[in-house]
């Protein structure tokens, strides 16, 4: 499965969607260089950059 992350630094816990021992299964993760969690959630995630990511 893969997993498209925003660019966020913190721990992720064992269930957490990030952290591939949340699954028994392979993940491929892909970190969105520069797309933090405030662009995910605006108004305007249409926005040229947030789309290149």
């Amino acid at each position: 499965m893969g997993i498209l992350m925003l660019d966020t630094r913190f721990p992720r816990i064992v269930g957490d969607i990030g952290n591939a021992a949340s699954f028994d299964f392979p993940v491929i993760f892909r970190r969105m260089d520069g797309i933090g969690s405030a662009d995910a959630v605006t108004a305007h995630p249409d926005r040229p950059r947030v789309l290149a990511a």
